[in-house]
Order: C-alpha cells, then sequence, then structure tokens
C-alpha cells in the first residue's frame, strides 16, 4: 500500500512514480483515537526532516500534525489500535515528500525477549529513524535465536539499543541510562519514563550498560508500539540472564497506557543530552 503524500494542504492518495527510499520515519501507536506523547514524535520528525536538509516551514509543519491528528481521531478510528507512519520519501530524481499510512498495530508485547550483538556498529544515522532500517532486517535475519529483537553494542562492547526500542536498567533501585545519547536514537517512551521518574522522586543515573550489567537488576524495553516491556531473557553468545522483574513494573505499565489522551503534551523533543 502507497502511502497517503502531502499535497495542497492534506495527505491525498497520489500516483508515486518511480522509486523511493525512507529518509527519515516516525511512528507511534494510537488507541481508540487517543495518543501519548504525540507532540514529541511531531517534534522528534520535525527535527530529522530538518537535520537532512529538507525542512518545512512552520507553518506547514503545524498544518501537517494537525491533519494527521484530526484523521487518527475520527470516528472511524476510534474502536481501532493502529500504527501509524508518517516518512520523508526520497525520490530518484531528487525530490522528496511526505507521506503519511495508517497502518493495523500488532498485539501488545507485554514481555521481550532479546539477543546481544557485538561487532562493529555499521549504522550510518544512529540519531535519525529511518535510514538504517535495511540493515536492521539483516542483522535481525542474521541471529540464530528466536528472540525478539535485537541488541546493538558500541565498539568496545557496550549496549546502545535495540533495532526498535530503547533500554532501561533499575540497578539497586536507581534507573540507569546509557551515557551514550550521540550514538542512540532519541526514544520518545524513554524520554516519557525519564520524566515520570523524575516527577516522582526516583533517582536516576547515566552510565555505560555492559553485558555483564545486565543481570544486575530489571531490563526494561521501551518503545511507542509496546511502552513499557519487561525483558525476560537475554541471550549474550552462549549464555542466556534472565533479569529479574521489577517488584512496581505493573504500576509503571499501567501509567502509561493510561496517558493515552490524558493531556496534550508540550512538544518537547526527546532530547536527554542536558541531562545526562
Amino acid at each position: 500500500m502507497s502511502p497517503l503524500i502531502w499535497h495542497d494542504g492534506e495527505f491525498q492518495a497520489l500516483s508515486l512514480t518511480g522509486e523511493y527510499r525512507l529518509l527519515v520515519i516516525d511512528s507511534w501507536r494510537h488507541r481508540h483515537g487517543k495518543s501519548f506523547g504525540l507532540g514529541q514524535h511531531a517534534a522528534r520528525f520535525n527535527t530529522s526532516v530538518a537535520a537532512v536538509g529538507a525542512a518545512f516551514s512552520e507553518q506547514q509543519g503545524r498544518a501537517i500534525w494537525q491533519w494527521i491528528n484530526a484523521h487518527l481521531s475520527n470516528p472511524d478510528n476510534r474502536s481501532l489500535e493502529l500504527f501509524p507512519r508518517i516518512s520523508l520519501l526520497d525520490f530518484h530524481d531528487g525530490t522528496t515528500c511526505i507521506g503519511f499510512e495508517v497502518r493495523p498495530a500488532p498485539e501488545v508485547r507485554e514481555t521481550t525477549t532479546l539477543a546481544y550483538r557485538a561487532g562493529d556498529d555499521r549504522r550510518v544515522a544512529p540519531l535519525l529513524k529511518g535510514p538504517d532500517l535495511a540493515l536492521f532486517a539483516e542483522l535481525k535475519a542474521g541471529v540464530e535465536t528466536a528472540v525478539d529483537d535485537l541488541i546493538i553494542s558500541d565498539t568496545d562492547g557496550a549496549c546502545l539499543e535495540t533495532t526498535t526500542g530503547a533500554l532501561a536498567l533499575w540497578k539497586d533501585n536507581v534507573l540507569v541510562l546509557s551515557d551514550r545519547l550521540d550514538k542512540q536514537l532519541p526514544s520518545v517512551t524513554l524520554y516519557q519514563v525519564f520524566q515520570r521518574a523524575r516527577e516522582t522522586g526516583q533517582r536516576i543515573e547515566f552510565a555505560s550498560i555492559f553485558p555483564d550489567d545486565l543481570n544486575a537488576g530489571p531490563v526494561w524495553f521501551l518503545n511507542a508500539l509496546h511502552g513499557i516491556s519487561p525483558v525476560t531473557q537475554i541471550h549474550v553468545k552462549d549464555t542466556v540472564i534472565s533479569p529479574p522483574r521489577h517488584p512496581r513494573e505493573s504500576e509503571w505499565i499501567s501509567w502509561w497506557w493510561a496517558q493515552f489522551g490524558a493531556y496534550s503534551d508540550d512538544g518537547e523533543h526527546p532530547d536527554l543530552s542536558a541531562f545526562a
């Protein structure tokens, strides 16, 4: 199914000629006509589009996201679980345009299994969502163990993120986040968890996280499709790590899902660099 194309102030079903590639994408869960952090996804997408030299005006950006929000909130979508995607399309002739797709959301993954990949980091744009999709598919296809996702490591072996989400480690009741933010996608869901931890007085540390640290406490997989998904197994070479479960994980998970439609976010960019 071809994406709708932004044209004359709305997304339209236009005929696309020629091949194109995805320069930038963003996606999120939209459930029963409501979202959580749509403004933060918009800020990340707009910033990423500008980073690749295809920035649009503030007025155009506002119109795009208002159209999306109105479309997803219409009565036909209020009983559905959706996984929309906005994208910057780059055509062979050098032209670009904004595309939009409304896709059904898969079932929520309540827990997650991971495999750790050691080796060279072959990503070309760690801070952007989109350019490395083909690489991620290739890496996941090369994993022999049946797992949900793959941990990407830095050159010294430190864990950075997975191909589809962020990681959070709990150690001695401290929320530990990777300090290598210049090599990770700014995660909206990680930002949301970080903000709640701050608001509730939780101690937070930024540090390098190595495979040996992954059995020090609960590990969470985070993204805008599955929310907070506790990691139950991590395959590291011939070893299988089974992180313990967080005693308050149900509270945190319930909090995240309760935020859909609960308030209008401020549209902050989910960059944690200022806090690390």
